[in-house]
């Protein structure tokens, strides 16, 4: 079954987050592809993917660049 998510960076911090998304691979010893990125760098910003059974989603908080 395919599932919409979102993701929300739902506050005002200067902290980034980045989604990955990946296919599984079932291959022996193959590592799993990655598809695509999304960077939410600005607060309230969202995001909406979707997931099914062969794919997952990596959440990630991303390093404060010095302005």
């Amino acid at each position: 079954m395919t599932k919409l998510i979102r993701i929300e960076s739902a506050d005002n911090s200067k902290h980034k987050v980045q989604v990955q998304v990946f296919d599984k691979v079932t291959a022996e010893n193959a590592t799993d592809f990655l598809v695509d990125t999304y960077n939410l760098d600005v607060p309230c910003a969202i995001k909406e993917v979707y997931i099914h059974s062969g794919r997952y989603l990596v959440i990630r908080e991303t390093p404060v660049t010095k302005e």
